[in-house]
């Protein structure tokens, strides 16, 4: 039955990727994901109208290919080496940003001896 459903959405995912893949923004960005044991890669490419994704058997540049196909729009990523190497417009992922200056100004008041350890 599983089979039979995926293969019945086989169109209807491929329209999803021509649209995302269509789109001027999208998010992209890859997790594990378990599948029969085997550790693969989940990654998907999303914006405001519609998420795409791909499992992949790699994390790797070859596998970024493959979900964004000749998508060359704004980029909005994490900053994996990937993403760091797009050739295009590429947008820092906010979330990581925040999160990333949330532990700055503490860093410099350690080191100086004027913050404690906790």
């Amino acid at each position: 039955m599983i089979d039979r459903v995926s293969q019945a959405l086989v169109p209807v995912h491929e329209a999803i990727g021509a649209s995302v893949r269509s789109a001027a923004v999208n998010h992209v960005d890859e997790t594990s994901w378990q599948q029969a044991g085997a550790i693969k890669w989940l990654w998907t490419m999303t914006n405001c109208v519609a998420t795409f994704f791909i499992v992949h058997s790699n994390r790797s540049r070859k596998a970024f290919e493959a979900l964004i196909d000749n998508w060359r729009g704004i980029l909005v990523s994490d900053n994996y080496g990937v993403y760091r190497n797009w050739v295009n417009h590429r947008q820092a992922c906010l979330a990581h940003l925040i999160r990333k200056a949330g532990g700055w100004p503490r860093e410099p008041m350690r080191a100086a001896g004027t913050l404690g350890s906790s």
